[in-house]
């Protein structure tokens, strides 16, 4: 079965909200052990300290939702005292799902490209971090001491960012980022969506899963398509793809394998099949395109190429022709910095990836 990525986004939420909720059931996760219990001449039971090995523990909640949580191992009698109640970061599940699900794909940061999920192995895997608009414990920021702990985890206040616009707005320059403005990159989110904001507000976290499931299945179709680079070495029957950061390290041991190879990979993550007429690899800033080379002829798939929902394609270049022509041009242009691999599809459409820099490549001949 093969996931949109509408569909992977609410797939992806309600994995990590359950786990989440896993967690909270056995107990927060920095509950400490505080002691044993053991029963007095009066037959009640009052704590001693612990020492020596203790059996498994059989965890368990031991109270209602009542401050503090108390927590009872049955099996050796071992008292642990969880925190004061649900935190800032014990998030609803309702509340993990939505803030995916209405994300439409990138982290809020105003221009961010950056998808909330990516694929690993054909598995949706998340590539976000919750942010609290205001924040979560004392001493963060934007933190408000007027709020409550529960308002502080409240979908209202959450929105999801990528790891360094995280690091951006919350740790490096928090006083250029008010709560106002977080709550108004969020707001313009969800009215692209189409969400009505006002109406989520009194939603239960049970209300906010059906809003979601509703939302999704009334979604068209998408054409949703990336273009990857990366390194690898074009071994018999198979292409290994290399760690980009470090592949360059790990030609030379690879090479009685194959030779080294630039691997442009135009991969299908919406609702509708797709088709790519041409792919290209374009030189930054010079503009230079390697148009019409297929150094692989019996590996790389024949043009126009389906690729269908889910899956992906994949063309090799041989990489020693790339950094000869790097070479060759950085003589006649100047600085090269960087690849960029494009691929044009039969909607007329033309999509590209990141930067690929060419010190990843290995050296240039001289």
């Amino acid at each position: 079965m093969t996931l949109s990525r509408h569909q992977a986004l609410l797939a992806l939420a309600m994995r990590l909200a359950d786990a989440r909720e896993q967690r909270m059931q056995l107990g927060a996760p920095e509950a400490a052990v505080v002691g044993h219990l053991s029963a007095d001449e009066g037959g009640r039971s009052s704590p001693r300290n612990s020492g020596g090995a203790a059996e498994e523990p059989m965890v368990r909640r031991a109270s209602s939702s009542r401050n503090p949580w108390y927590l009872i191992d049955v099996s050796c009698q071992t008292c642990v005292m969880a925190s004061s109640g649900p935190g800032p970061r014990d998030y609803l599940a309702g509340t993990e799902r939505a803030l995916y699900a209405f994300a439409r794909t990138t982290c809020y940061f105003p221009g961010c490209k950056t998808p909330v999920i990516v694929f690993v192995e054909g598995e949706p895997v998340s590539n976000a971090q919750i942010a609290h608009i205001r924040g979560a414990n004392r001493g963060s920021a934007r933190y408000d001491s007027a709020m409550t702990d529960d308002e502080r985890r409240s979908y209202a206040n959450l929105i999801l960012l990528c790891e360094p616009h995280h690091e951006f707005v919350d740790r490096r320059h928090p006083d250029r980022y008010p709560p106002e403005m977080l709550a108004a990159w969020k707001a313009q989110r969800e009215a692209e969506a189409g969400i009505d904001v006002p109406a989520l507000a009194g939603l239960t976290d049970e209300g906010l899963v059906e809003l979601i499931e509703r939302a999704v299945a009334s979604i068209s179709p998408q054409r949703l398509l990336t273009v990857e680079l990366g390194l690898g070495v074009a071994a018999r029957g198979q292409t290994i793809v290399l760690p980009t950061e470090t592949a360059k390290d790990y030609f030379e041991r690879y090479a009685e394998q194959g030779p080294a190879v630039l691997v442009l990979t135009v991969r299908s993550v919406g609702g509708l099949k797709a088709s790519v007429d041409s792919y290209d690899v374009r030189l930054a800033p010079t503009g230079d395109r390697l148009m019409g080379i297929n150094d692989f002829p019996g590996i790389n798939p024949p043009l126009p190429c389906p690729v269908d929902i889910g899956e992906s394609q994949r063309w090799l270049y041989e990489l020693r022709n790339i950094t000869a022509l790097i070479g060759a041009l950085q003589k006649v242009h100047g600085q090269v910095s960087a690849v960029i691999g494009e691929a044009s599809l039969g909607s007329g459409e033309t999509i590209e990836s990141a930067e690929l820099p060419i010190e990843f490549l290995g050296p240039l001949p001289d």
